[in-house]
C-alpha cells in the first residue's frame, strides 16, 4: 500500500508542479503581452467569478463525498449499479449546470455590479468586464463535468489525467493570449473566449486520453458544496480593483500566484493520492 500511496502522490504532484509552471507561465505571457490596466482589470474579475463557482460546484466537499461513493458502489455493486449512478448525477448535474450559465449570462451586468461595483467609474470597464463574463461564465459547466470525469478515475486509482487538465487549460489560454488575442480587435473578449475553449478542450481531453487508462472504468461527467475560503478570496478581489488600473489585477494575480495564500494544494495533493487507495480497503 505504501507503495501506491508513493506512486500515486508521485504522479499528482509531478502533475500539479506542471500546473504550476505553465500556470505562472502563462500569467507572465499575460504581463508581458497587456501589461497592468484596464483590459486586465476586466479579464481579472470575469476570469474569477467561474473559478468562484467552479470551488463552489466542482471542488472541495465534491471530492470527500463523491469519490468515497462510487468506490463503494464499483467495489461492493454490479457495473450497471456504477454506470447508472454516474449516469443520473451525470443528468442532474448536467442540467443544473445549464441552467446556472444561462442565467449568468443573462445576469452578466449584474453580476459585475456585485463583484466589480468600482468598475463602473471607469469609461468602458464595466462594459468590457460584461462581455467577457458572457464567454467565461460557461466555464463553470465544462469543469463542473470535468470534476466529475476526475472523481471516477480517481477511484479507479488513475491520477495522472485528471490532474493534467490545469495544463490543457493554461497552455490553450497561453496560445489564445499569444496568437489570438495579440492580432484581435478586441483582445479583452479574445482572452475570454480562449477560457470557454480551454474549458471545452479539459472536458474532451478525458475521452481522448482516458479511454485506454481507464478501460472498462465508467467515464462520465457531479457537483458539490465547497468552502467560505473562497469567499473571502473574491470580498478581496472586489476590494483591490477599486484602486487605480491595474494596481488591482497585479495585486490580485501576481502576487497571489508568487505567494499562495494557502497551503491546501499541498494537502489536497496527499488527499487525491489516498482517495484512490483507501477506495479498495472499501
Amino acid at each position: 500500500m505504501s507503495r501506491a500511496i508513493f506512486k500515486n502522490t508521485s504522479v499528482v504532484g509531478l502533475t500539479t508542479l506542471l500546473s504550476r509552471v505553465t500556470g505562472l507561465l502563462r500569467d507572465m505571457v499575460y504581463s508581458q503581452a497587456f501589461g497592468a490596466g484596464t483590459l486586465m482589470d476586466a479579464f481579472l474579475v470575469a476570469f474569477k467569478i467561474p473559478n468562484f463557482l467552479r470551488r463552489l460546484f466542482a471542488e472541495g466537499a465534491f471530492s470527500q463525498s463523491f469519490v468515497p461513493v462510487i468506490s463503494e458502489y464499483k467495489v461492493r455493486r454490479e457495473q450497471a449499479a456504477v454506470k447508472e449512478l454516474v449516469g443520473d448525477v451525470t443528468g442532474t448535474l448536467g442540467v443544473v449546470l445549464f441552467v446556472v450559465s444561462l442565467i449568468g449570462v443573462i445576469a452578466a451586468p449584474l453580476i459585475i455590479l456585485l463583484f466589480a461595483p468600482g468598475f463602473t467609474q471607469a469609461e468602458g470597464k464595466y462594459e468590457l468586464a460584461v462581455e467577457m463574463l458572457r464567454w467565461t461564465f460557461p466555464y463553470i459547466f465544462f469543469v463542473s463535468l470535468t470534476a466529475l470525469f476526475s472523481g471516477v478515475l480517481n477511484s479507479y486509482g488513475r491520477f495522472a489525467v485528471p490532474a493534467f487538465t490545469q495544463v490543457i487549460m493554461n497552455l490553450v489560454m497561453i496560445f489564445f493570449a499569444l496568437v489570438v488575442a495579440a492580432n484581435a480587435d478586441n483582445p479583452g473578449v479574445a482572452l475570454a473566449i480562449g477560457v470557454f475553449v480551454s474549458g471545452a478542450a479539459q472536458l474532451v481531453f478525458f475521452p481522448i486520453a482516458g479511454s485506454r487508462a481507464t478501460r472498462s472504468a465508467v467515464v462520465a461527467p457531479v457537483a458539490a458544496g465547497s468552502r467560505g475560503r473562497t469567499t473571502h478570496r473574491q470580498v478581496d478581489a472586489a476590494g483591490y480593483l477599486r484602486l487605480v488600473d491595474g494596481a488591482g489585477e497585479s495585486l490580485a494575480r501576481y502576487a497571489h500566484r508568487v505567494i499562495p495564500r494557502d497551503w491546501q494544494h499541498r494537502v489536497a495533493l496527499l488527499r487525491r493520492s489516498l482517495d484512490g487507495v483507501c477506495a479498495r480497503c472499501i
